[in-house]
């Protein structure tokens, strides 16, 4: 597979997840399991349909293996269908000829409906605040705990197809509640978001996803990553965290966090929620040694086996 159709495959993952606006004009799925998700229009052509040989792949029911093409002519977005099994509706209406999409029209495709929506378009202004709504956390602006623990499922089941791994980092801040309670909640809001600017920032990869689990806990799931790279990471992490000058009220608080790990490799038979509870428990294994550690499940299951 060529690196710009990697990159194409790639943006059906984090594309919402992108801290920037869109920079082509877009197809959304509407509706069902996939809502929301968003697909990048950003070559003269591309081919649509289940098979992974085509530039964007949506593997449901009642899309054929290449279904649909779509011209990008000057200004001029243009589709055809390329004799799909179910054939392809625009605004409800079968198309047999090449036809030039406008700003919302509907696109039908088996059990899929997909939206056009131009990058400029009002519309695609208003996808975007709903999605922000939907799947951020208003105080830090990480996803929130329910698009994380989606998105694990649905990572989990395609490293499960492509034998890949995976790894779930749980971060929590130490001694949050004691900072909460001696400088206030303002401060301890503050620590939140600068925590989360940094890491966003400055340490993750585009196809990382970052999330606020809820109070100070937070969650990195990092993909195509085993343990020990997410233990690197982590650690990187840690250390950044501990050296911050977290300076508020003309106050340099110190914050430190604790860690924990779990992998997901596809010979594993593991949901999303037992891939988070071995991280917690590793996290809570940092927090009991002492605090300011990266704890890896694998790690402390090796050791118990090797003990008992």
């Amino acid at each position: 597979m060529s690196d710009m159709k990697t990159k194409i495959l790639e943006a059906q993952i984090y594309s919402i997840e992108s801290h920037e606006t869109f920079k082509y004009d877009c197809l959304i799925i509407i509706g069902g399991e996939l809502n929301g998700r968003v697909f990048e229009l950003s070559q003269s052509k591309m081919s649509l349909g289940r098979s992974e040989e085509n530039d964007i792949v949506i593997d449901i029911k009642g899309v054929s293996r290449t279904h649909l093409a779509i011209i990008i002519d000057g200004q001029k977005i243009q589709l055809i269908d390329l004799g799909s099994a179910n054939g392809t509706y625009i605004n409800e209406k079968k198309i047999d000829t090449r036809v030039t999409l406008r700003s919302g029209d509907l696109i039908k495709i088996g059990h899929v409906t997909l939206k056009f929506l131009t990058k400029d378009s009002i519309d695609m202004k208003a996808h975007q605040m709903l999605i922000e709504q939907a799947t951020k956390d208003g105080l830090t602006g990480c996803f929130n705990k329910n698009y994380m623990f989606k998105a694990l499922e649905r990572e989990i089941a395609n490293a499960k197809k492509g034998k890949e791994s995976l790894s779930l980092i749980v971060l929590d801040i130490d001694h949050f509640k004691v900072l909460n309670d001696s400088k206030g909640h303002d401060a301890g809001d503050f620590v939140l978001k600068e925590m989360a600017r940094i890491i966003r920032n400055d340490y993750l990869n585009r196809r990382d996803i970052f999330a606020r689990y809820g109070g100070e806990e937070f969650i990195v799931l990092m993909l195509n990553a085993n343990a020990e790279t997410a233990f690197s990471w982590a650690n990187i992490i840690r250390k950044a965290i501990a050296e911050h000058d977290f300076s508020y009220d003309k106050e340099n608080l110190r914050v430190t966090v604790s860690i924990g790990i779990s992998e997901f490799s596809s010979d594993l038979a593991i949901t999303a929620n037992e891939l988070f509870i071995q991280a917690d428990k590793a996290l809570y294994h940092s927090k009991q040694s002492g605090r300011n550690k990266v704890s890896c499940y694998r790690d402390l299951e090796q050791k118990n086996n090797h003990e008992t």
